[in-house]
């Protein structure tokens, strides 16, 4: 019976000891989040651009059968381009021009990653081959697209 009591008296001194560590990691892991916080905190409040709008993809992550969720860049909101491609080929403009200024009117330069800078600009000529087609602007025989 003794060895009994001594058992349970070690198991509650380990258990006291242990639920003493777990709070002591606790403090520690709610100082980290509120630094991590107040960091971010700065970094928004600092003049940083936030990062711009992100519409979810649930599906199957492009064919391989992952079932995870993937998030789509979107770099134009809807209905916008059209008003950005008219604003930025206001004259007959060559269409990298138009793409750089695309570029500076959403305020990507110089925030953006060059491979982030490389995926707008492929959009951004997407949506200028589009913008040709839909006839927001039209191409001219120079190769130089303006605004129809």
């Amino acid at each position: 019976m003794r060895s009994l009591s001594e058992t349970v008296a070690t198991l509650e001194a380990r258990k006291s000891h242990l639920m003493h560590e777990l709070a002591t990691i606790e403090t520690r892991l709610q100082a980290i989040s509120k630094a991590l916080a107040g960091q971010s905190a700065m970094r928004n409040g600092a003049g940083a651009p936030e990062p711009k709008t992100r519409a979810t993809n649930a599906g199957f992550g492009r064919g391989r059968g992952n079932k995870a969720a993937t998030s789509k860049r979107v770099w134009f909101e809807k209905n916008e381009i059209g008003k950005l491609l008219r604003r930025a080929a206001k004259t007959p403009t060559p269409v990298a021009d138009v793409v750089r200024d695309l570029a500076k009117m959403k305020g990507y330069v110089g925030t953006l990653s060059s491979d982030e800078m490389r995926r707008f600009q492929g959009a951004a000529f997407m949506a200028v081959a589009q913008g040709v087609k839909s006839k927001v602007l039209k191409r001219r025989a120079d190769g130089t697209v303006v605004a129809a």
